[in-house]
C-alpha cells in the first residue's frame, strides 16, 4: 500500500529519546513507516498510519 505522498511530507516521528524530540523523517517500507533518525517502526493499519510512540517497534537499521 502506498500512502499519499503529501501526508508522507507532513509526518514525522513522534518520539522522543533523552527528553528531545525526534521528528526524524520516516520512509514507506511494506511493513509501516521507519523513522531514519531512531529506526523506530510505526504500523498502517487499513491505509492509516499508527504514530503513537508506543505501537512503534525499534528495528536494526
Amino acid at each position: 500500500m502506498t500512502l499519499d505522498p503529501r501526508l508522507l511530507d507532513l509526518l514525522c516521528c513522534p518520539a522522543e529519546e533523552n527528553g528531545a524530540p525526534c521528528h526524524g523523517e520516516l520512509t514507506e517500507r511494506a511493513d509501516g513507516l521507519l523513522c531514519g533518525k531512531c529506526a523506530r517502526l510505526y504500523p498502517v493499519e487499513d491505509g492509516i498510519p499508527v504514530m503513537l510512540a508506543d505501537h512503534a517497534k525499534k528495528v536494526d537499521a
